[in-house]
């Protein structure tokens, strides 16, 4: 889930991954001033499709 907020009166991009395999569940949250996340979310989004939760 992608999402905006207001923080201190600045926009902030937030985003939250839940990877679920059989016994694990992991969590992965990403937060930051909006411009700056507005650039990284590709990144952070091929981070999270390569995850391999069965590996730990």
């Amino acid at each position: 889930m992608v999402g905006t907020r207001d923080l201190g009166g600045r926009k902030s991009g937030y985003l939250i991954g839940i990877v679920a395999e059989k016994e694990c569940v992991w969590a992965f949250e990403a937060w930051g001033p909006l411009l700056q996340f507005d650039r990284d979310i590709p990144g952070i989004e091929a981070l999270l499709k390569s995850l391999d939760a069965d590996r730990w």
